[in-house]
């Protein structure tokens, strides 16, 4: 959801001239920020520090094998809420079926959550799926990414796939 800042108050002097006379020590101050751009400087500030922040992307290249449970590797994990972007695409048809998933897996009060995306088994290189999750983590163990894969006949699935993490929380 996006946050619309208040247009920038145009009409309002940007600083206050403070009283002085000629020979006061101040006399040469130009003066401070008024409070109405002072509000209006501060509600970017208060935009940016409530703003999701982009952790780490993986981008996976065309590959033909199953991928054991890996960490997304963003470093030590906060404990906190995460989302989990992920895309996941077929490159190249298996000459017989085929099928690819995501298998995304975090610690949550200390229990182990198991996420799975949807299956892309369509076999057709014009499919592709794509989500979001999101997941708690304790910051006792990594958020992790899995891929299943399964293909038959004399030419194998080739699949792509792109995940990008974000702590929200």
């Amino acid at each position: 959801m996006a946050v619309n800042l208040a247009p920038p108050p145009l009409q309002t002097p940007i600083i206050e001239l403070p009283e002085t006379r000629v020979g006061d020590p101040l006399h040469r101050l130009t003066g401070l920020v008024t409070r109405t751009w002072n509000q209006y400087f501060q509600s970017f500030a208060n935009r940016i520090d409530t703003a999701p922040q982009t952790l780490r992307g993986v981008t996976i290249p065309p590959s033909t094998a199953a991928i054991a449970a890996t960490p997304i590797p963003i470093g030590a994990t906060a404990a906190g809420l995460y989302r989990v972007n992920w895309f996941l695409t077929i490159t190249r048809a298996a000459s017989g079926g085929s099928s690819v998933g995501l298998v995304f897996q975090h610690t949550f009060r200390g229990t182990t959550k198991t996420q799975t995306t949807p299956t892309l088994s369509t076999n057709l290189v014009s499919d592709a799926v794509s989500g979001v999750i999101v997941c708690g983590s304790d910051a006792t163990a990594p958020i992790t990414y899995a891929i299943t894969y399964s293909s038959s006949g004399a030419t194998t699935m080739q699949y792509a796939a792109a995940i990008v993490i974000e702590q929200i929380g």
